[in-house]
C-alpha cells in the first residue's frame, strides 16, 4: 500500500487528493505475487484519483478476515463504477 501511495503521489497532489490509509499496525502478512498487488493498487489508486473531485480524499483499508483471507478496501468520491 506504501509503495503504491509513493508512486501515486504526484497526481494526487496535482489533484489536491488525500490519501487515508488505514492498516493493522502489526501489518498483514500475505502469500502472493508483491508486485501484482502493488500494480492493482496502484491501478485502482490512479483510477480512483482521475474520477474524484479535486480536494477530496480516497481512504484505502485493509483488514484480515475471520478465514485468514484480507479485505483491500478503496473508497473515494468519483461517479461509481
Amino acid at each position: 500500500v506504501r509503495e503504491a501511495e509513493t508512486h501515486a503521489a504526484r497526481l494526487l497532489e496535482e489533484k489536491r487528493i488525500t490519501l487515508a490509509v488505514s492498516l493493522p499496525e502489526d501489518g498483514l502478512p500475505m502469500h502472493g505475487n508483491p508486485v501484482a498487488l502493488e500494480k492493482m493498487l496502484l491501478n485502482l489508486i490512479r483510477n480512483a484519483t482521475i474520477y474524484s473531485p479535486e480536494g477530496s480524499t480516497i481512504a484505502v483499508s485493509a483488514i484480515r478476515t475471520e478465514k485468514g483471507g484480507i479485505t483491500l478496501t478503496v473508497t473515494d468520491r468519483g461517479i461509481g463504477m
